[in-house]
């Protein structure tokens, strides 16, 4: 997800960051097409960046940091856009909540935005082992955190996103109007 905010120096993004490097260049990946690892039949996985996207993938981060568009000297990740010393950065929603107490005036002056290739969102999934000795105790539990106000709560309390895609967000939208861009997917993906 693109965070893009009104920064003093808008040729500075944090794009490649110093940790998380796989993720990064995987989501960069994800915009040429392409992922880390691809399924080629049942049960048996590649590398799938040994490829031109991989290569052009690369070149971007390489050229990033040679032309100081992303500088490894700039605060991390939330830190550089909260201070605005970049113009935009790629996270993952929690920043949101970040943002509400660590950079309060920049509220109502950023948006975010799917990136146009790609989105690597991911849920959680909740289960009770066949084993458990307290299923139904279990499967209660489950039921009241899948619930419309306990999802809905986890971005306000956490930044995280609900596990859930079919919830009406619209007045959490109208509240936290920096989450538009990862409730709000193109096509309908979350």
């Amino acid at each position: 997800m693109l965070i893009k905010t009104t920064a003093v120096d808008h040729r500075r993004i944090r794009g490649t960051g110093t940790s998380g490097v796989a993720e990064n260049f995987w989501i960069w990946l994800e915009q040429c097409g392409k992922s880390l690892i691809k399924e080629t039949s049942p049960g048996k996985r590649q590398a799938d960046y040994n490829n031109d996207e991989g290569v052009k993938t690369f070149q971007m981060y390489v050229e990033l940091l040679r032309d100081k568009v992303d500088d490894p000297n700039i605060e991390h990740d939330a830190k550089a856009a909260e201070t605005r010393a970049t113009a935009m950065f790629v996270r993952e929603s929690r920043v949101n909540g970040e943002i509400v107490t660590a950079a309060p005036d920049l509220i109502g002056h950023y948006r975010t935005i799917n990136l146009p290739g790609a989105s690597i969102s991911q849920t959680e999934s909740m289960f009770v082992p066949a084993a458990s000795p307290n299923q139904a105790v279990a499967w209660d539990f489950i039921k009241f955190l899948t619930e419309q106000e306990q999802q809905a709560s986890i971005a306000t309390i956490a930044g995280w996103l609900p596990a859930r895609s079919d919830l009406d967000m619209s007045e959490f939208l109208k509240a936290n109007p920096g989450y538009e861009g990862f409730l709000n997917v193109p096509g309908g993906d979350s």
